[in-house]
């Protein structure tokens, strides 16, 4: 995964990012992306709000991490139902 900030890679940091983008997409699918917040995604997470800067740069950087988790979460199964699909009309059904 690309981070905004360059960080030296470890499995605490991975886990920790996962864990604050996971809490970002819970808060995401619960009230959108107003309830996104730094306060928010790391009392979630339970955390502090600092660590949302550390790792992400920020807000910015943080809700685009939650982006992408959310599109892999659902676009890729859709795009991979579509292609795998024998023709058009089972695709769309």
């Amino acid at each position: 995964m690309t981070n905004l900030v360059d960080r030296p890679s470890s499995g605490r940091g991975d886990r920790r990012r996962a864990q604050l983008v996971q809490a970002g997409v819970e808060l995401l699918c619960e009230g959108g992306w107003p309830a996104v917040t730094t306060r928010a995604v790391a009392a979630r997470a339970d955390t502090n709000p600092g660590v949302i800067h550390y790792h992400f740069g920020g807000l910015p950087g943080l809700h685009c991490a939650v982006a992408r988790q959310t599109c892999e979460l659902v676009i890729s199964p859709l795009v991979t139902m579509f292609l795998d699909a024998p023709d058009t009309r089972t695709a769309l059904r």
